[in-house]
């Protein structure tokens, strides 16, 4: 039995940035086993099963992995407050070699953007990612 886990490619964390439930998370992935646990209602499968299933499909074949009586729509995922929202994977393709795919989630028009970084940026550029807020 494999105690160590996946070696490489592997995902490593998995970020939102105005994302409901998990607004500006960064949560760190076990190469073995990660588990999400929480009362009904806090996105514990909107982490595990609709983002991943958004970046790595580009929302193609999406339907969430929560049971409902409505259609529950990716463009219902950025918070009621931000007119988007990011959500990416960082994956460890070697020992510390990363790249991040991701995606831009549109509110309205309902939209996706897929994204992948895979160029090293250097320590002396800074990013700040600006949402816009809507009313």
């Amino acid at each position: 039995m494999n105690l160590t886990g996946k070696k490489y490619p592997r995902i490593y964390s998995i970020s939102t940035v105005g994302v409901r439930n998990h607004n500006n998370t960064d949560l760190l992935i076990h190469p073995l086993r990660t588990d999400f646990t929480g009362q009904s209602g806090t996105g514990k499968s909107l982490i595990a099963a609709d983002i991943p299933q958004l970046i790595l499909t580009a929302g193609k074949y999406y339907k969430s992995a929560t049971p409902s009586n409505d259609p529950r729509e990716y463009n219902e995922i950025p918070l009621k407050k931000f007119a988007f929202a990011y959500a990416f994977m960082n994956i460890e393709v070697q020992k510390g070699k990363f790249i991040a795919i991701g995606v831009m989630i549109k509110r309205a028009p309902k939209q996706l953007s897929p994204f992948i970084i895979q160029v090293e940026i250097p320590r002396k550029v800074t990013t700040v990612f600006r949402l816009k807020v809507t009313s």
